[in-house]
C-alpha cells in the first residue's frame, strides 16, 4: 500500500508540473508572437522620416506567402512603414514576383511594395517583364492579387512578340484583356498554314497606329481600334473604327475607309480585308483611283484621291479643246490617242460604284464590280474618256475589263470621250494591257466624229451640231 501511495503522489506531481509547463509554453509563444522583429532597428537612423519605422541598406528583400517565396529583390535601401506591410524600395535590381505560377521580373529606381495584396507601385524608371511583355516606363502599378498591370505614363517595349509604343497601357494577365492609347504597334500574327494541313505557321506582320486599341471582352482574338491606320507592307487601311481578328486574320473597317495599295487607292464606307484569302471587299460609296502603269510598283502611300462626281451619260458635254497653235495632223494624232486603248495604262483612272470585291493574290488577281460603275480618265489638254456599265469584271492576270449590261438585249453599256465619240452596246471587253489596242463590243451602236481641215480653221464652229441627227456609226470607237 505504501508503494502505491508513493507512485500516486509522484504521478500527481508530474501532472501538476506538466500543466504548469504547458501554461508557461503557451504564454511564451503568445509573447513571442507579439515581438516586433524590427524593434531593435527602430529609430536607429536620425534622418528617418516620421512615417517609416525601419531603414535597411544593401539588402536582399524577400517576402513569403505562407511557405512560398512570392517576392524578392536586391535593393540599395528599404524603408519600412509603421504598418509594417509596406516597404519603400530604392535602387531595385533583380526584382522577382511569382503569382499563380507566372513569374514577373522588374527593376526600378524607386517603388513601394504592399505585402497584403502583392502590389508593386513603381514611381521612377520602371522595367517590368511578364509572360508576354517586356516594357519600360516612368511609373506603373502592378496589383499582384489580380495580376493587373496599369501604366499611365508613356511606355515602350515588347508586347505579344511585337513592338509597342503607347501613352497608356492596361493589361489583365489571366484574361488577356488589354487597352492602350495613342498606340504605334508592329508585330507578327500567327496564322495556320494556308495549305490547310495544319503543319505550318505563317507569320504576317502588321503596323497599327491608332488613338485607342482594346481587346474585346467577349473574344480574346479580336482587337478593336479607333481612329486607326493599319499596314502590312502591301496595303494601308485607315478608318475611324476597325477590328482585327487575329485568329482569322480579317480586318473590318467602317465609318469612312481609306485603302491604299501599289495599284489602287480607294474610299468607301466599309472595307473587309481577308488576309488569308488575299481578298478585299469595299462597300458603299466606293471611289477608286487606278494608278498608271509607271506608278503601280511603288510602295503604298497615303494620298488624296481626285474628286469624282457620278453623272448620267447625257450630262457630259462633248467639246474638243483645240490649242490655237495646234496643226491638223497634230490634232488628228491627239484624237487617235484619245480613242486608242494603248494609252489606257498611261493615265490615272477614277472609278465609282457601290461594291468592289478584289482578289489580290499574285496569279489570281481579279475583281467583281457592281452597283452601276462609272469610270473617268483625264488626259492632257482637258481631254477625257468616260464609261458606264451595270456591272464589270476585271481580270488582273489577262489584264482585261468586261463591261456588262443590266440584262437581256439592253444596250446600257456606254463609252464616250471628249472628241464626240459615243458608243452603246450590250457588253464591251477592253484590254488594259500596255500598248494593247484590243476592243470587242456586242451589238454596238454609236457615232464617231472625224476631224478635217475645216474643223480646225473655223474655231467658232462647235464640234457637234446637236440640232442635226447624228451620222451613222462609223470610225474607231474607244480603241
Amino acid at each position: 500500500m505504501k508503494h502505491k501511495s508513493r507512485a500516486a503522489i509522484r504521478n500527481l506531481a508530474l501532472a501538476v508540473v506538466g500543466v504548469a509547463f504547458l501554461q508557461w509554453s503557451f504564454d511564451g509563444v503568445r509573447r513571442l508572437a507579439k515581438i516586433n522583429p524590427f524593434e531593435s532597428f527602430r529609430n536607429v537612423a536620425t534622418d528617418l522620416e516620421p512615417q517609416f519605422t525601419v531603414r535597411l541598406e544593401d539588402t536582399d528583400f524577400r517576402h513569403y506567402h505562407g511557405a512560398v517565396l512570392d517576392a524578392r529583390a536586391t535593393v540599395d535601401r528599404i524603408d519600412v512603414l509603421h504598418d509594417e506591410r509596406t516597404a519603400d524600395l530604392h535602387g531595385i535590381k533583380a526584382g522577382r514576383l511569382v503569382r499563380e505560377g507566372r513569374t514577373y521580373l522588374f527593376d526600378a529606381a524607386e517603388a513601394n511594395y504592399v505585402s497584403s495584396n502583392a502590389m508593386l507601385n513603381v514611381r521612377r524608371d520602371a522595367h517590368f517583364v511578364g509572360p508576354d511583355f517586356d516594357l519600360r516606363t516612368a511609373q506603373l502599378v502592378f496589383e499582384g492579387t489580380g495580376e493587373v498591370l496599369d501604366i499611365k505614363t508613356p511606355v515602350s517595349g515588347k508586347f505579344r512578340k511585337g513592338d509597342l509604343i503607347a501613352s497608356k497601357f492596361r493589361y489583365v494577365v489571366p484574361t488577356g484583356y488589354f487597352k492602350a492609347s495613342h498606340v504605334d504597334y508592329t508585330g507578327p500574327i500567327d496564322l495556320e498554314s494556308e495549305l490547310g494541313q495544319g503543319n505550318g505557321v505563317k507569320r504576317t506582320s502588321w503596323n497599327f497606329k491608332c488613338d485607342d486599341v482594346e481587346q474585346s471582352r467577349t473574344d480574346k482574338d479580336v482587337l478593336i481600334y479607333s481612329k486607326g491606320q493599319a499596314s502590312d507592307g502591301e496595303i494601308i487601311i485607315s478608318a475611324p473604327h476597325f477590328e482585327l481578328n487575329k485568329k482569322t486574320d480579317v480586318v473590318t473597317a467602317t465609318g469612312g475607309v481609306k485603302y491604299f495599295s501599289g495599284k489602287t487607292n480607294v474610299l468607301a464606307d466599309k472595307a473587309t480585308i481577308y488576309r488569308k484569302e488575299k481578298r478585299a471587299i469595299l462597300e458603299s460609296h466606293v471611289q477608286m483611283l487606278v494608278k498608271p502603269k509607271k506608278d503601280e510598283d511603288q510602295p503604298p502611300k497615303v494620298e488624296e484621291i481626285p474628286p469624282f462626281t457620278p453623272s448620267v451619260p447625257d450630262a457630259i458635254q462633248v467639246g474638243r479643246p483645240v490649242p490655237p497653235d495646234r496643226k491638223v495632223e497634230e490634232q488628228k494624232k491627239r484624237d487617235e490617242e484619245i480613242r486608242s486603248g494603248k494609252s489606257v495604262r498611261d493615265y490615272p483612272m477614277v472609278v465609282v460604284c457601290d461594291r468592289i470585291e478584289y482578289f489580290y493574290e499574285k496569279g489570281k488577281r481579279h475583281a467583281n464590280i457592281t452597283g452601276s460603275p462609272q469610270a473617268r480618265q483625264e488626259l492632257p489638254d482637258n481631254a477625257w474618256r468616260y464609261a458606264w456599265a451595270h456591272s464589270a469584271k476585271y481580270d488582273g492576270e489577262a489584264e482585261t475589263m468586261l463591261l456588262l449590261n443590266s440584262g437581256g438585249e439592253k444596250k446600257d453599256v456606254r463609252l464616250k470621250n471628249s472628241i464626240g465619240d459615243d458608243l452603246v452596246a450590250i457588253q464591251i471587253l477592253l484590254s488594259t494591257k500596255e500598248d494593247d489596242d484590243y476592243f470587242k463590243a456586242s451589238k454596238p451602236e454609236g457615232v464617231s466624229y472625224i476631224i478635217d481641215d475645216e474643223d480646225l480653221r473655223d474655231k467658232k464652229k462647235p464640234p457637234v451640231d446637236t440640232k442635226k441627227p447624228p451620222p451613222d456609226f462609223n470610225g474607231k470607237i474607244g480603241g
